[in-house]
């Protein structure tokens, strides 16, 4: 019982984490970041627009191009813009995405984007989306607009334009078609390669964060020793690791328990601590005690 209440009580981190925690890394001269959004938005009214679509584009693009690495993190004007521009129509969005192919979009920009609209893609934005995949400009607009494309569900176009960037040179493109493939579209081929890209010797701290959302938008027994290694990991974000205290706790086997119990010790967020202790009660009521 207590686990359950400790986890109504991290419950809406929790949603965050899983529905919107969209990590991408940064290419060349730029820091890795994870810009933290959720799909679960409450879009504002079109009542609630004061701006035009043409004003709202404008303004997004303002931002875009002037976007700077500590921006990226925080939410900003931008949430706000992209959300009124998002209930204009089917496909509002249109020019902001047409920002990743645009020369004077560099990197950041090109991350923004994705970042800003992918809690807003659906399939009314596969056309469009297909088109830039078949002429980017860069390995940094194919990746991010394998990220938007892959956060799509269940379209056929989708996985066979993605199945064959499973093995692109560039390791941010492969891992957001693997990440799409086995997400969205099922693929449980994809997942396992996920898996094995978490201990590869090139594995960043960018990719181990978006392996670890992969995984746990689907979790299941044997996903548990990796997510036992994640938790201990002092590298590993404090909002994933709450997640996978959770299933952990719901999934884990006794070893779980005491490395939640470690990680209990080793934190300093009395909440975290809290519930990780709580998670490992829940184990050791479930499976028993270790001798």
């Amino acid at each position: 019982m207590r686990f359950r209440r400790s986890l109504c009580a991290l419950g809406l981190t929790f949603v965050i984490v899983i529905a919107g925690c969209i990590p991408s890394e940064a290419p060349q001269d730029t820091e890795s970041f994870k810009p933290i959004e959720s799909s679960q938005v409450d879009l504002p009214s079109p009542e609630q627009t004061v701006a035009s679509p043409e004003e709202l584009v404008a303004q997004l693009t303002m931002l875009a191009k002037a976007i700077t690495k500590e921006e990226l993190l925080a939410g900003g004007e931008g949430v706000r813009l992209i959300g009124q521009l998002a209930v204009v129509g089917e496909t509002s969005l249109a020019p902001v995405i047409d920002l990743l192919n645009a020369p004077d979009c560099g990197p950041l920009c090109q991350v923004y984007v994705e970042a800003r609209a992918i809690p807003y893609i659906t399939k009314a934005y596969t056309g469009q989306l297909l088109s830039l995949l078949a002429s980017p400009k860069d390995d940094t607009s194919r990746s991010c607009t394998v990220e938007l494309l892959g956060s799509i569900r269940d379209d056929e176009r989708i996985a066979d334009a993605l199945r064959p960037l499973t093995d692109h040179a560039d390791k941010r493109v492969k891992l957001a078609a693997l990440a799409g493939l086995a997400t969205n579209h099922g693929d449980a081929g994809a997942r396992s390669s996920v898996v094995g890209m978490y201990h590869a010797a090139d594995s960043s701290t960018a990719d181990r964060q978006r392996i670890l959302t992969v995984l746990l938008a689907g979790p299941v027994e044997e996903d548990m020793l990796l997510f036992t290694e994640a938790l201990l990991d002092k590298e590993t974000d404090p909002l994933l690791r709450a997640q996978l205290a959770m299933n952990l706790g719901r999934l884990g086997d006794l070893a779980a328990a005491v490395a939640l119990e470690q990680s209990a010790e080793l934190s300093e967020d009395a909440q975290y601590q809290s519930f990780a202790r709580a998670a490992a009660e829940n184990i050791r009521a479930n499976k028993g005690n270790v001798e």
